[in-house]
């Protein structure tokens, strides 16, 4: 994943690229991890998470709001 910085870009993420996966608009997931907005949730099982709405998922542990688990 890139961003746009002075003319040129950055990389914030390096992704697999082989299991990347999409999941609604906020959460992407590959064989490492789960990531909301870009930003790494180290509680997330890529296995088994799913998007459930515009800002919440779930795998089989937790729920998450915004890529914060909120529920055990």
């Amino acid at each position: 994943v890139y961003e746009r910085e002075n003319g040129g870009f950055r990389v914030l993420l390096q992704y697999h690229a082989k299991s990347f996966t999409v999941h609604g608009a906020y959460y992407t997931a590959d064989k490492s991890g789960v990531y909301w907005n870009h930003f790494w949730i180290p509680s997330a099982d890529p296995k088994t998470f799913v998007n459930t709405s515009l800002q919440t998922g779930r795998d089989k542990n937790r729920v998450y709001l915004k890529g914060v688990a909120r529920y055990p």
